[in-house]
């Protein structure tokens, strides 16, 4: 099976020059983006996934120290300089907006990057499975021709007992999301994969509303489950592909000019989120119109969604 080969710059031989006069190497950017990185041999460590798509709670992200060169051995993604590696920890649309940040940080200090000693990897006598990987859910992004643009997969891991695996002081089964193309190859089509801008989730029916001329509140939240709930039950219900990662991935331009309420999960990465989409927002025209949810005063367990509050709501209904 052939592997995918890394992702590198489109202009990397242009880039060559100022890649070596930055200063930088894998272990500063690694410091700079403060990931938690495990020792996997001499000049070798492990750090959770880059890729968007990987919610990888086990470091599965093997990296070359002295390259920059990565890859996934759960998902198969793979990096190949510390330029690709530096964009995708920092979230950044384009090599060339990764490398102009590298350079205007050369010069300032940089903690050493400490390497924890490598964890117990999954599959080891005495670790416990993650169990039998299962598909739960399935959506389908589109492109503003109604094309199939990709589809995401949820996976959660069932246990012998017919439970399903949930991590560690988590009260949620642990998942997983993967990205197939339209010919049903497990990765993110190459396009998107280079830089093109993803479409938003329920495309179809924002295109739809505004061709009617509808004046309706769209509502932004992470994740396709939470989206469909609020479509469910009649509203306009949308999300990015990338959730808190990286939203700014997101082609956003067909919500300029509309009412936009965004409602975040209620935790660190929620917020970042928010942050990010209304920065995005910011540069659409038609200016938007766009409000928040307070989720502060909605007592929303730790992470709890839009989804949890309507089922909150609902026990409490039949009380």
């Amino acid at each position: 099976m052939n592997k995918p080969k890394p992702s590198r710059c489109p202009e990397h031989s242009k880039f060559k020059p100022r890649i070596r006069a930055l200063g930088w190497n894998c272990e500063s950017i690694l410091a700079r983006n403060e990931v938690p990185t495990y020792r996997n041999g001499s000049n070798r460590v492990f750090i959770r996934c880059v890729s968007p798509f990987h919610e990888d709670k086990n470091p599965s992200f093997s990296l070359d120290l002295s390259t920059g060169h990565g890859h996934c051995f759960a998902c198969g993604h793979w990096v190949g300089d510390i330029v690709a590696l530096h964009k995708e920890l920092g979230g950044f649309l384009t090599m060339g907006d990764a490398l102009a940040d590298l350079e205007g940080l050369s010069g300032q200090p940089t903690p050493k990057l400490q390497i924890i000693p490598s964890p117990q990897r999954r599959g080891k006598r005495g670790v416990k499975s993650m169990g039998r990987p299962i598909t739960v859910g399935t959506w389908s992004y589109y492109e503003t021709d109604g094309a199939l643009a990709f589809t995401i997969e949820r996976v959660q891991y069932e246990l012998e007992d017919g439970s399903w695996f949930t991590r560690p002081g988590s009260e949620k089964p642990h998942k997983d999301y993967f990205p197939r193309t339209p010919e049903g190859q497990k990765r993110m089509p190459r396009k998107y994969s280079g830089g093109e801008l993803r479409p938003l989730y329920a495309l179809t029916e924002i295109l739809a509303a505004q061709s009617d001329q509808s004046d309706q509140r769209i509502i932004v939240v992470e994740g396709e489950p939470a989206a469909d709930v609020h479509r469910n039950g009649g509203h306009l219900g949308t999300t990015s592909i990338s959730r808190s990662g990286l939203a700014m991935k997101t082609d956003w331009s067909p919500l300029a000019g509309r009412k936009i309420v965004i409602w975040p999960d209620n935790d660190a990465a929620g917020l970042k989120y928010m942050k990010t989409v209304i920065s995005c927002l910011r540069n659409l025209y038609p200016i938007c119109s766009v409000s928040r949810v307070e989720i502060e005063a909605m007592n929303l367990p730790e992470h709890g969604d839009s989804v949890d509050w309507l089922r909150i709501q609902e026990s409490l209904r039949n009380e």
